[in-house]
């Protein structure tokens, strides 16, 4: 599991299996926050590149929720892989920017 606010060192590609995406919404006042599922991900996804990508912690709680194949590369090597071929990683960026505005909607909706 990833957790929310963690710092990310590496990209984890799914292989196989499921993962589910959540972030924390407020609740009402005197309620501690509520987790809300903002993707479920699964063969051929990835998950982390926000992070590698713009240096912050993570936006989101990545859960593995099935048995699953993961791969991992570290930040260091995707963030070399973006810069050194360009159309990769432009294609990285955009779906990067993407599941940003798509967290952003979610976190904002009541």
């Amino acid at each position: 599991r990833a957790r929310g606010g963690e710092p990310v060192t590496k990209v984890v590609f799914i292989k196989a299996g499921l993962v589910h995406v959540t972030v924390e919404v407020p609740g009402q006042p005197g309620e501690p926050p509520k987790k809300r599922l903002v993707a479920k991900l699964g063969d051929g996804s990835y998950v982390g590149e926000m992070s590698c990508l713009e240096h912050t912690n993570a936006t989101a709680t990545v859960t593995v929720v099935e048995e699953s194949q993961l791969y991992t590369m570290n930040a260091e090597d995707f963030n070399h892989l973006a810069e050194t071929h360009p159309s990769w990683g432009k294609m990285t960026q955009r779906v990067a920017a993407l599941r940003k505005t798509h967290l952003q909607t979610k976190q904002e909706e009541s």
